[in-house]
C-alpha cells in the first residue's frame, strides 16, 4: 500500500513539470545526439534517403536503379556489378563508358575495342582503336588501328576510311621490311619499303619506282643512285640489276668520278640493254652516250652479266683513289 502512495505521489508531482517542459518542434529547431536512427518505411538494403515535399523522410531506390551505384576504394572507383562503369554528363546521356572486361567507349555503352570513340565530328560515324590483334568494322566514316601482334614486335598504325578504301598504314616490320602504304584499300599509291619507295606498285624494286599499271611484277621506271671507291684498275660493281623473268631493261646511267686528290675528274653518260629470257640473261647495249675524261681516259664504265642479275661496273686507275657516284634511270617492260 506504502509503495502505491509514492508512486502517486511522484505521478502527480512529475505531470505539471513535464508539461511545463513540452517545446513545439514545429517552431522551435532542436537538437537530438542519438547513437543511431531507423526509418523504416521503404526499408531495404542499398536504398537512399529522400524526403518529399512536406519534408517526410523515407528510404527510396536509387534514381536509375542499383546500376548506377559504385564502389569507391582507396585510389579506385570500381563498378558494383558486371554492368560497367559510366562517368557521364549533366545530361545523362554523353560521357565514358568502361565496359566490364576492360573496352572504354566514348560516346558508345558498346565499346568493341580496347578504346572505341564514337562520333568525333558531325560526319563521323566511328573510330576505333584496337590492340593486340583486333580488327575493326568497316562501318563508318573512318578507323584507326594501333595493333601489336601477339607474341612479336610487330608494330603498325593503320588510319582507314572504309567509305572510299583510302589508307594510311605504318608497318615496321612486315614480312622483315618496314613498309609505309599510301593509297587505296588493297592497293597502294604510294609505298615505302626499307628507303625505296613505289607510285602505283607495292613492291618497289629502286629508290623510286613508277608503274602506271599498278603491277608487281617490276615493270616501269625506275630510279637509282650508287657510289663507290676504287684504288686500282680492277673492275668494280657499282650497281646490280636482279632481273626479272621475261623482262627487258633499257638503262641510262650518268656517272661522275673524281681522284680524291682533286686533280683529275671524269663524267659520263652511258646506255645499256639486257634483257631475261626464261631466266637466261643477256646484254643488247653498252655503249657511252657522253663523255668527259680528264683523267687521259684510263677510267671505263662497262656492263656485264652474272646469272640473273646485270652489273654496272667502274675501272679506276692503278696505284689512284678514285670516288664515284652514278644515278640510274631504269625502264622495265614486259617481252
Amino acid at each position: 500500500m506504502k509503495r502505491i502512495l509514492i508512486t502517486l505521489l511522484l505521478i502527480s508531482l512529475y505531470l505539471p513539470l513535464a508539461a511545463q517542459s513540452q517545446v513545439d518542434v514545429t517552431t522551435t529547431p532542436i537538437t537530438v545526439v542519438v547513437p543511431a536512427i531507423k526509418l523504416v518505411t521503404g526499408a531495404g538494403a542499398n536504398k537512399v534517403l529522400t524526403s518529399d515535399a512536406s519534408g517526410n523522410g523515407t528510404w527510396q531506390a536509387a534514381a536509375g536503379g542499383d546500376s548506377n551505384w559504385t564502389s569507391v576504394e582507396a585510389d579506385t572507383i570500381r563498378a558494383r556489378d558486371g554492368d560497367g562503369l559510366h562517368l557521364l554528363d549533366d545530361s545523362g546521356t554523353k560521357g565514358i563508358f568502361v565496359e566490364d572486361g576492360g573496352h572504354v567507349g566514348i560516346g558508345t555503352a558498346s565499346p568493341s575495342y580496347l578504346f572505341h570513340v564514337n562520333g568525333i565530328s558531325k560526319s563521323t560515324t566511328s573510330y576505333a582503336t584496337t590492340v593486340n590483334g583486333g580488327t575493326f568494322s568497316s562501318a563508318g566514316i573512318g578507323s584507326m588501328v594501333i595493333r601489336p601482334t601477339s607474341g612479336s614486335e610487330n608494330y603498325d598504325l593503320t588510319i582507314d576510311t572504309p567509305a572510299t578504301g583510302q589508307t594510311i598504314e605504318i608497318d615496321p616490320n612486315n614480312a622483315g621490311a618496314g613498309v609505309l602504304y599510301l593509297g587505296e584499300s588493297g592497293d597502294s599509291d604510294i609505298t615505302a619499303i626499307y628507303g625505296n619507295v613505289g607510285i602505283g606498285t607495292t613492291s618497289p624494286a629502286s629508290k623510286l619506282h613508277l608503274d602506271a599499271a599498278g603491277g608487281t611484277d617490276g615493270t616501269g621506271s625506275r630510279l637509282d643512285n650508287a657510289s663507290v671507291s676504287t684504288t686500282d684498275a680492277t673492275p668494280t660493281t657499282i650497281f646490280t640489276l636482279a632481273t626479272a623473268t621475261n623482262l627487258k631493261y633499257t638503262i641510262r646511267a650518268t656517272f661522275s668520278a673524281c681522284q680524291d686528290d682533286g686533280s683529275s675528274d671524269a663524267g659520263m653518260g652511258w646506255f645499256f640493254m639486257c634483257k631475261n629470257v626464261a631466266g637466261t640473261v643477256t646484254e643488247t647495249a653498252d655503249e657511252v652516250e657522253k663523255e668527259v675524261d680528264n683523267s687521259g681516259g684510263d677510267v671505263i664504265v662497262s656492263g656485264t652479266v652474272s646469272g640473273t642479275n646485270y652489273l654496272i661496273q667502274v675501272t679506276g686507275i692503278a696505284a689512284e683513289n678514285w670516288n664515284w657516284e652514278a644515278t640510274i634511270n631504269i625502264t622495265a617492260v614486259a617481252h
